[in-house]
């Protein structure tokens, strides 16, 4: 994990050079990036099996949200995760930082609805857990809040990542890269089976909304994008509309 995170500070680094007008200093952190990246595979990836380091959950999942693994393997190593999850019966098995990978991972490659399966499972750890025994309505900082672990919280940002994922994956919102400050906007729901979704987002330019709702065989989506933007509206299975 250390090392996907050094090498990410290398790519972060590399973009800020850029914006600040400095193209070489960002060449060289790029370079940096790179190398350290080949290094990470050579070690870590086992082509042949598809499977990265320990093969937990966060291991294929870390690689994947990074752009770490090559580009080639992604599918297969998103199926692979998918199936991992799948076998432990949609029982997670990371903490704070798979909370926010491993949904945002599975949801890119149209894994969605395992990451419902996972946050509704109500058997220790999940967040339906902590619903059906403490009947939670705020986030606590470990799962297993009920054990003797002196001060642990129960309103705590720790595992709050997947709030964010209600409003990225299922409400679909999200910022294109290419321009800052939701100036161009992605519009990518997931439908989930026997749900229906409403979320939005107050940007710079004014209110981006997004809601679906299923009738019959059909699902409905109304958005709204504040004048002055543009949207690119990505469906499951269908082209993209600008």
């Amino acid at each position: 994990m250390v090392s996907c995170y050094y090498y990410w500070d290398y790519v972060l680094m590399s973009r800020m050079a850029v914006l600040l007008g400095k193209p070489e200093e960002g060449k060289e952190y790029a370079a940096k990036a790179e190398d350290l990246k080949q290094k990470i595979n050579k070690h870590y990836f086992d082509q042949q099996k598809q499977t990265y380091a320990n093969q937990t959950q966060l291991s294929y999942a870390l690689p994947l949200y990074m752009n770490i693994a090559p580009e080639e393997h992604r599918a297969a190593l998103a199926k692979k995760l998918q199936e991992t999850i799948a076998a432990n019966n949609y029982s997670l098995d990371f903490g704070f930082i798979g909370s926010l990978i491993v949904p945002e991972v599975l949801s890119r490659f149209g894994y969605a609805e395992t990451v419902y399966k996972m946050v509704t499972k109500e058997t220790l750890p999940s967040w339906g857990y902590w619903i059906r025994n403490y009947d939670a309505t705020s986030l606590f900082e470990t799962w297993d809040v009920g054990r003797n672990i002196g001060d642990a919280s129960r309103n705590h940002p720790s595992m709050g990542a997947i709030a964010a994922w209600m409003y990225k994956a299922l409400a679909g919102i999200q910022m294109d890269e290419t321009a800052p400050a939701f100036k161009k906007i992605i519009i990518k729901p997931a439908f989930v089976k026997d749900l229906f979704a409403e979320g939005h987002h107050e940007s710079l330019y004014g209110t981006i909304r997004s809601a679906w709702k299923r009738n019959g065989n059909k699902v409905r989506l109304d958005i709204v994008i504040p004048a002055g933007c543009t949207a690119t509206v990505l469906l499951p299975g269908n082209p993209l509309h600008r």
